[in-house]
């Protein structure tokens, strides 16, 4: 075999040239295809969700709504040992417009890291306890009582949280 004779290599040359053409058209075309499936069946990806929301009930991302009852609420400041703090005691009026009981196992002030010292909720006697739930479509009174260390508010200004 003479390597150095151009028929030698003028097979393998072809077969070459061929697998260059067959990948470069495989990549084109599977290009194409992933092309299409992002964009060309956004249509029917956008028509598909309206059908199916049609069909959902309506999904209720926060079902509990809280009315605070400012005569029963308050904040003071408060001591442990030399620290200053403030202590929060609120009431607050809460329904619940889910078709599920509810129970609030704790709350917090947004933007304070300690969690409120006990949540409890009026049952269906009057009472109010941490193990009442909030019935599904009533409205019930629930306190909070929170104890925050080092103080959030001084003087005599309104204590707006969230």
């Amino acid at each position: 075999m003479d390597w150095f004779d151009p028929d030698t290599w003028k097979l393998s040359a072809s077969l070459i040239d061929y697998w260059k053409t067959i990948v470069g058209g495989a990549i084109v075309i599977l290009g194409g295809v992933a092309t299409f499936v992002r964009w060309g069946l956004k249509p029917f990806r956008w028509a598909g969700s309206k059908i199916a929301q049609t069909r959902k009930p309506a999904r209720i991302d926060r079902p509990l709504r809280f009315v605070q009852n400012e005569q029963q609420s308050f904040w003071h400041p408060a001591r442990r040992v030399d620290q200053p703090g403030t202590q929060v005691a609120g009431r607050w009026h809460v329904t619940n417009t889910s078709d599920q009981n509810i129970f609030l196992l704790s709350a917090r002030l947004d933007g304070h890291a300690s969690p409120a010292d006990y949540v409890v909720v009026e049952g269906h006697d009057g009472m109010h306890s941490q193990r009442n739930p909030v019935p599904a479509q009533h409205m019930v009174s629930m306190s909070a009582h929170f104890m925050l260390f080092p103080s959030i508010t001084s003087g005599t200004k309104p204590l707006v949280v969230t």
